[in-house]
């Protein structure tokens, strides 16, 4: 049976309270995906490792890299980074990355994955479950996170998952609506996690099948 170590970098969505549970996946998408990956390919014995932590920003991810993933040796890493990124041009303007230094940080980290490790990469772009009350200069300034997410998948990622806008496809119709994925706008329910982890699944589809 083949082994496959399986790694979820990014921030308090990622993280998901890992430190309570006994397998250290925590109550989000780690663990979602975990069971679907699990259920769809009974033929590979999966490593699931969650990395994430509460509060990071890029920089917090970029310090930490190479304890936790090069010297990890994956062979799948997915990182959801960057809402954060934006919540400190308000919270502590000196502390803010420009958006050519949030590209030129993120790049080094997925370069330095590609380098010194075999593992497939999968971003996952930073989003917002608009609920019609987000501030709007800090949409404006996710916005171009989005877009510099979206340039660097397209340039080192193996997949990208467009979560903002699925999230924004999500609740549009009848039936549906933004509270029903997250009550602040950032932390997903659990309807919220289980969808990004089905959506996961598909990334790693398009990975495993070449």
């Amino acid at each position: 049976m083949k082994h496959l170590k399986v790694l979820f970098q990014g921030d308090s969505i990622t993280d998901a309270s890992r430190l309570d549970t006994e397998d250290g996946l925590g109550y989000g998408y780690p663990r979602f995906a975990a069971e679907l990956l699990r259920n769809s390919h009974p033929e590979l014995d999966f490593e699931f490792i969650n990395r994430g932590i509460g509060g990071n920003r890029l920089c917090d991810l970029a310090g930490r890299w190479q304890e936790d993933c090069i010297d990890l040796q994956p062979d799948v890493v997915s990182v959801l980074i960057g809402v954060n990124d934006c919540l400190k041009y308000y919270l502590n303007p000196k502390s803010y990355l420009h958006d050519n230094e949030f590209e030129e940080m993120y790049r080094e980290i997925l370069q330095t994955a590609r380098e010194k490790t075999k593992a497939k990469i999968i971003v996952l772009e930073p989003f917002t479950v608009d609920h019609g009350t987000f501030n709007q200069l800090f949409y404006d300034d996710l916005c171009r996170k989005i877009r510099v997410t979206r340039r660097l998948a397209a340039e080192l990622a193996d997949a990208f998952v467009p979560l903002d806008g699925i999230f924004a496809e999500s609740v549009v119709g009848p039936d549906v609506w933004p509270d029903m994925f997250s009550g602040d706008c950032i932390h997903p329910f659990e309807t919220g996690h289980r969808l990004i982890a089905g959506h996961y699944l598909e990334a790693f589809e398009k990975i495993y099948s070449k």
